[in-house]
Parts: C-alpha cells; structure tokens; sequence
C-alpha cells in the first residue's frame, strides 16, 4: 500500500482546461450566432428595401397613368362629341330596308337622295296603280322614324298606250333618333 503525502490538487486546477474550453466553446457559439442573425437581418432589410423601391415605382407609373395630358384631353373631348354624334344618327340602312319592305311588287324606287343637314328622304316612285302610292305612303306614315310624309306630285306617264305608269315623289321627314326610341 502506498500513501501519497502530496496534497491533492485544487479541483480548479484539475477542471480549469474544461472551464477554458467550455468558455470558447460559448464564445464562438454567441460570436456565431450574433453573425447569423447579423447576416439574416442584412438580407431582409436589403429585400425590403427592393420591394420598397418596386411599389415605390409602381406608385409613380400609376400615378403617370392618371394623369392626362392635354393632346389626351382633347383626343377624349373629340371622341365624346363624334361618339355623342354616331348615337344621335339615324340608322339609314335600317330605314332602306323599312323603305323596300313595303313596296308593292309592281312599284320601284327610281331615285333616293337622304339630305342629313334637313333629316329627311326624297323618293322618287314608280308603279303601275296610282293608289299604290297613296297605300305606300300610309304604310310608311306608320314607321316610328317617320316624322312627317308629303306627297308632292304624282305623274302618268304614257310612252306606250299599252303601258300605263305613274311616278310620284315623295319627301318623309324624319324624327331625330332619341324620338324614335320613345
């Protein structure tokens, strides 16, 4: 058996190496992690700041689009007038179809001039019944965009004795387009 006189060493001694190490240990892992949330951080305040300047941007563009230049405002002021204009006419296609949809079948229109200054159609008729006319006309009196008809003359015309004709010319007044849709 063996006795040992040294005095035993201070346990401070013995575990001072494992407390040096552990603090090491400690301060690279706060060092570490001070310099990740260090970065993190950095990253995020660099994407906000490029989402920030992106809305910044799109606030200007639309800002841009609302407001209206001059050579805008005038192109809007004259597209409301002709627009104001292409409702208020009259649909002439639809009323030369109204125009033949009630002829006879032995009349025809010879000539037909539309005056858009005075809102009206001069017709030139021909037909084989001089009541046909007047029948004509009573037909279209009844047509909404029909304001007012006038007969102004009616003609026999005899070339041939065999063949007798009558043409008549006839001037309709027309209503303006708002009246027609009441």
């Amino acid at each position: 058996m063996e006795i040992n006189l040294l005095p035993k060493e201070s346990p401070t001694k013995k575990y001072r190496m494992l407390a040096w190490l552990a603090a090491a240990v400690l301060l690279l892992g706060g060092v570490g992690s001070t310099l990740v949330g260090y970065i993190h951080l950095v990253t995020t305040e660099s994407n906000l700041q490029a989402q920030l300047n992106r809305v910044k941007a799109d606030n200007t563009a639309l800002a841009a689009e609302r407001t209206v230049d001059s050579r805008t405002q005038k192109y809007n002021q004259v597209r409301g007038a002709v627009d104001k204009l292409i409702a208020e006419q009259n649909d002439y296609g639809q009323m030369l179809d109204d125009l033949s949809a009630k002829l006879s079948e032995h009349m025809q229109v010879e000539q037909l001039t539309v005056d858009t200054g005075k809102q009206s159609l001069d017709l030139k008729l021909r037909t084989d019944d001089a009541s046909k006319i007047e029948e004509y006309a009573a037909l279209l009196r009844h047509e909404v965009w029909v304001s007012d008809l006038t007969i102004l003359n009616i003609q026999e015309e005899t070339s041939e004795p065999a063949l007798k004709s009558f043409t008549a010319q006839l001037t309709v007044a027309l209503k303006p387009k708002t009246a027609q849709q009441s």
